[in-house]
């Protein structure tokens, strides 16, 4: 389900006392979102693109997943599949390791049929109105990922790579990041 449950001024307060229960509950402008759970080769897809990430990692930059809270304001807060925070930037993780309060410097999002308008449009638009340097769009369905980089003048993001399955996929954020598309999802 990729609408909103509820139309009113929610805040990160609020998605605490609601709790997630099974669920994967998200507030985009005060507006709560729910996720279904994600299924088994999704699970399997973000388990492989975070291996990807932790083995390019090498300076103490976080790779972290989808049980994440990232909170880019007090009505506005995801939970993405993925998510990469560098070093120089750590003072935006939560003690507790479960939040991230601020923009971390790259997200990745798996689309699945539910959460197409959701990934492409709404997180896409508050990721880049929060200054989130790139997103990442991983489409199991036709074995590609994009990646888009924020224009910051613009405040809105360009794709600048389509990766298939015969390519790989890379940031310069992570020098030593080569993610083999193919392999991902076979």
């Amino acid at each position: 389900m990729d609408s909103p449950l509820v139309r009113s001024g929610l805040t990160y307060e609020d998605l605490l006392r609601l709790g997630q229960h099974g669920r994967r509950y998200e507030i985009f402008d005060g507006e709560l979102f729910e996720s279904p759970v994600p299924t088994l080769p999704h699970q399997r897809t973000a388990q492989r693109l975070a291996r990807a990430f932790e083995e390019g990692v090498r300076d103490g930059s976080r790779v972290l997943a989808s049980e994440v809270d990232v909170v880019l304001a007090p009505a506005t807060v995801a939970r993405p599949d993925l998510l990469l925070v560098l070093a120089d930037h750590l003072n935006i993780l939560g003690e507790a390791g479960n939040m991230v309060r601020g923009a971390p410097d790259l997200i990745l999002e798996i689309l699945s049929p539910a959460t197409v308008r959701l990934d492409r449009v709404i997180k896409m638009d508050a990721y880049a109105r929060y200054s989130v340097p790139e997103y990442w769009l991983v489409d199991g369905a036709a074995k590609l990922i994009e990646i888009f980089r924020l224009d910051r003048h613009a405040q809105l993001y360009r794709l600048t790579e389509t990766c298939h399955p015969d390519g790989r996929a890379g940031t310069p954020l992570v020098p030593g990041l080569a993610v083999e598309v193919g392999r991902l999802f076979a």
